[in-house]
């Protein structure tokens, strides 16, 4: 199947979110960060996401949007959380709150792009 060129940056950016997140659990691990074991648990979670929307995605999978969304959600809820996780001053909430609410508008953005996107099409074999 040839992949649409869109399709295969979107899967390659999620690919990269996924290696992100687990880099941070990773350092963690090793100690080469002081991450609370709350937040490291949370980037296992998000690479996870990221991770099988970046395969749904590779693969034109219909549940590919939804997951896509779940990260999303799931990431922009994370960078709320880091006021009291890390026990921020309260002014920083707001600038959380508008990076939390881009990460989820991203997301929507690039599902609904996932979603309207048909498949690849077959190389001719002439």
């Amino acid at each position: 199947m040839k992949r649409r060129p869109g399709m295969i940056l979107v899967a390659l950016l999620l690919l990269l979110l996924a290696v992100h997140a687990y880099a941070q659990v990773g350092r963690g691990l090793l100690g080469w960060n002081t991450s609370p074991t709350v937040l490291m648990l949370w980037q296992v979670e998000i690479g996870t996401l990221a991770l099988g929307a970046a395969i749904g995605t590779w693969l034109t999978r219909r549940w590919a949007p939804v997951v896509i969304v779940l990260y999303g959600a799931s990431a922009g809820m994370m960078t709320v959380a880091l006021q009291p996780i890390l026990g921020l001053p309260q002014d920083a909430l707001t600038g959380l709150l508008l990076e939390g609410g881009a990460v989820l508008a991203a997301c929507l953005l690039l599902a609904w792009f996932v979603r309207r996107s048909p498949p690849g099409v077959e190389p001719d074999r002439d």
